[in-house]
């Protein structure tokens, strides 16, 4: 493959432009590690609902798991295969540089041929079928095929690389829990809107690729396809009419794309309209709902209203006299008619504005005109709510009107009814802790003020008698009151409600000058400052309570609070920039607090943990400054990029001096955390050696599971069930030998899989502010090989699930409580 090398200063101009072009490289929730260009194969979650659609028996179910199993095997070859070789092949894509039309015709080429074998695996499986349904369930196959073409198409990024994707009605329409009346009327409209859904979705996935192939010929006919990068650079009017020209192209091709996808919708609409009007009014509430939800989520709070979505549950349920009832319900109908006019006039909107929108257009007239008009239609909805709701509380009284408002059930009811009294003192203890957790400084770089768990925890290290544990609580009070009021607080929420000015006569809003920035900067600097002094002065008094003899105790205990002060502020992630080290996020000393340790141990650990706390210290200073100086930068980047915006300029302009501006902290801050995670990997190696075996491995885990949740808090995991289960009183011998072999075959594997997680969790993410090509293609390489572990570990639970459902009986489940759900599997992905 030969690139055209583009000037890094210029990196940041053209990584969008190729990400846009492309669309090849984003990373997929829960994805074997395709990156977004290519269908993953069908997970076990998507099986059960193909299981579902044709009703299959748990025999019939345990023989298509089988045949998915050596499906799944055939796709892995494939995936090892070519798709890791096309995937190696197009990393490069997004490390800064323009590839050749040649080039990219080779990769739409690619993916045709690769998800064509694909799809005839896909084939294979369904081929299989037959044989193990009957007639009946035979006849729904072709339908369940479709459905999985259009989940091939629907995980191909690039068709999508205008950020519109049209929503699926008859994913919608399968949640709905219809009568068989209903559904005999309303199915066969989903049969024949899915067939046209596929067809259109094959053309866009068609016609896509030959569209981006334009955009590289458009390009080269405005003869910016050799053009110099390091001249452009140079001379900021050629840089500026190189942007423009990117601009123009982007848009003439997004906009073709959006008529495209302008079909789909329209067809959308249609059907829509037509399934619900064929439905009971709650159902077809609820069907409105998911569909705003999913096609239109700008306004679907319109329809997110109780009276409107539950009022035949709510009717019966109250049980009102007929007169009241019919009132009732002639209001709200009248007011869901009005309410659909109102979301008929804002889809319109919705629609006219994404048919001519390129995510590369910086009108801002333009769109602050387009959310003053949706702005204005929420308002509507809002009034036309009021009013439906005061006219049904004339009817029914106030009382009556709150109940059909919230519309508990029953069982809702009870449930709050049979809570226990150890229940409601945990409550009443949580609201006393309410006020000290919720008073906080206001800003996500500062650190909130100590809580009186803190307090708890401080009086328990200093070993307070009861007599001392209420001067100190007094002496807390005066520091909470203190605290609320400094001034230093004040005057930074008041340089920060200033930097941006809106003009209701204009109704723009101006970013900050440099100026305000640096004011606020400064603010920020002056309340820290005011806090560590309030706080020092709380030490002193603490310290003059106690003696000379315990001096040192508070020392250890000011220290402590001294690094919390670093560690609860908030890291600046608009841009990326969060230092994505796991293990610079864990605090060995709050694990050995939260160790179930024998006082002994815990005397031993002392020494350490007073190293470990003069070690970071100064790591975690750095750490905040660093968070200062990128919060700074973003600011500063957002500013000007607001500023080109409004004077009609690109912003891409802008995004040029991304490195120059948010480079140098976003290192700085990368590099804090690397320090900081070397000291706890040193220190993590002293506790474990000083502790006991049995809480040793317990630490150990705990620091796992702290450093890297994204791996162990697993949602789907079975581990906790499967020990439950081979608990049960009530098992027969050959339910304890099956469950013996599913946590035989899990338990190692799991491990296996997380301990390679953490593996590549543990070298770390991408640099944000860096371009190079081979950074770019590592971080793709991790990304992908992390998403098939996590494929991989979830399609093992989603299976053992399975499998304990086959096993056991529905009491038996039931006392175990509900099983982790495949679906949430698919949803779970792995970050840095």
């Amino acid at each position: 493959m030969s690139w055209r090398p583009v000037r890094r200063a210029c990196a940041s101009i053209a990584v969008p432009i190729v990400l846009a072009l492309t669309a090849l490289l984003t990373p997929r929730v829960s994805a074997q590690g395709t990156d977004g260009a290519l269908a993953d194969p069908i997970t076990t979650s998507e099986l059960r609902q193909y299981a579902d659609r044709l009703g299959l028996s748990p025999q019939q179910r345990q023989a298509f798991e089988s045949l998915h199993d050596e499906y799944k095997l055939t796709f892995r070859v494939l995936r090892d295969g070519e798709i890791a070789d096309f995937l190696s092949r197009t990393r490069g894509l997004q490390g800064g540089m323009m590839p050749e039309r040649k080039v990219v015709a080779e990769i739409f080429e690619d993916i045709e041929r690769l998800q064509g074998k694909i799809r005839r695996i896909d084939d294979s499986l369904f081929d299989r079928l037959p044989p193990l349904l009957t007639d009946t369930q035979a006849a729904l196959v072709p339908r369940v095929r479709m459905q999985r073409e259009r989940t091939r198409y629907e995980a191909q990024q690039m068709l999508w690389a205008t950020g519109r994707k049209p929503a699926d009605l008859s994913a919608l329409f399968r949640k709905l829990e219809l009568t068989p009346e209903t559904l005999a009327v309303t199915d066969p409209m989903i049969a024949a809107y899915e067939h046209r859904l596929t067809t259109q979705m094959r053309k866009l996935s068609e016609s896509t690729g030959r569209m981006y192939l334009d955009m590289f010929d458009m390009i080269e006919q405005l003869g910016l396809g050799d053009l110099d990068m390091e001249e452009a650079q140079r001379d900021p009017e050629q840089l500026r009419q190189l942007m423009e020209a990117m601009q123009q192209v982007w848009r003439e091709i997004t906009i073709r794309m959006q008529k495209v996808v302008g079909e789909i919708e329209k067809l959308n609409q249609r059907t829509y309209r037509s399934v619900r009007s064929m439905l009971p009014p709650d159902d077809a509430a609820a069907y409105r709902l998911s569909y705003l939800g999913a096609a239109y989520p700008e306004i679907a709070p319109l329809a997110e209203i109780p009276v409107l979505t539950r009022l035949d549950e709510a009717l019966q349920r109250l049980k009102l006299a007929p007169e009241d009832e019919e009132a009732v319900r002639t209001s709200v109908t009248d007011f869901g008619r009005q309410l659909d006019g109102i979301i008929d006039e804002s889809t319109a909107l919705i629609d006219e504005h994404r048919s001519t929108f390129s995510p590369f257009d910086f009108n801002s007239e333009a769109m602050q005109e387009y959310q003053r008009k949706l702005q204005t239609l929420r308002g509507k909805a809002s009034e036309l709510q009021q009013r439906v709701v005061k006219t049904v509380g004339e009817l029914v009284g106030e009382e009556t009107l709150a109940k059909l408002l919230a519309a508990p059930t029953e069982t809702e009811a009870a449930d709050v009814a049979a809570t226990p009294a150890a229940g409601a003192a945990a409550s009443v203890e949580a609201v006393a802790e309410e006020p000290a957790i919720k008073s906080i400084s206001g800003d996500p770089l500062l650190p909130p003020q100590a809580t009186r768990a803190d307090l708890r925890y401080w009086s328990d290290d200093l070993g307070l008698s009861a007599d001392e544990r209420i001067v100190v609580e007094e002496l807390f009070n005066g520091y909470i009151e203190r605290f609320k009021a400094l001034p230093e607080l004040a005057s930074l929420r008041t340089a920060r409600q200033s930097m941006w000015s809106y003009d209701a006569e204009s109704g723009l809003t101006s970013p900050p000058t440099e100026a305000v920035l640096d004011q606020v900067r400064l603010e920020r600097e002056r309340a820290f400052a005011a806090i560590m002094q309030l706080e020092n002065a709380f030490f002193d008094d603490v310290a003059a309570v106690l003696g000379e003899d315990r001096i040192a105790m508070v020392e250890q205990v000011r220290r402590q609070r001294e690094r919390a002060r670093y560690q609860r502020t908030t890291a600046p992630t608009m841009f990326g920039g969060r230092a994505r080290n796991a293990r610079a996020g864990v605090d060995l000393v709050d694990l050995v607090t939260a160790s179930d340790l024998d006082a002994d141990v815990r005397e031993t650990l002392t020494p350490i943990v007073d190293r470990y706390v003069t070690a970071t210290l100064p790591v975690l200073r750095e750490q905040r400054e660093a968070q200062l100086a990128l919060q700074h930068a973003q600011d500063t980047l957002t500013a000007m990029q607001t500023r080109a915006q409004m004077d009609d300029e690109t912003g891409l302009l802008v995004a040029a001096r991304y490195q120059e501006i948010v480079g140098p902290p976003g290192r700085r801050l990368k590099d804090a955390a690397r320090r900081l995670a070397e000291v706890n990997k040193e220190f993590l190696a002293e506790f474990s050696d000083a502790l006991p075996p049995a809480e040793r491995d317990a630490f150990t885990r705990a620091y796992r599971v702290d450093a890297y949740p994204k791996v162990y808090k697993d949602p789907v995991c079975v581990d906790t069930h499967l020990t439950g289960a081979l608990k049960l009183a009530d098992l027969t011998t050959d339910q304890r030998e099956s469950l013996a072999e599913i946590a035989a075959t899990y338990r190692p594997e799991y491990e296996r899989l997380s301990n390679a997680m953490v593996e590549l969790v543990s070298k770390g993410g991408m640099d944000p502010t860096s371009f190079e090509p081979d950074d770019w293609r590592e971080y793709q390489k991790r990304t992908g090989e992390l998403q098939r572990l996590a494929y991989d570990r979830n399609e093992l639970s989603a299976r053992a699930a399975s499998r304990l459902e086959m096993v056991l009986r529905p009491q038996q489940l039931a006392e175990l409580g509900p099983l982790p759900k495949p679906e949430e599997a698919d949803r779970f992905s792995v970050g840095w």
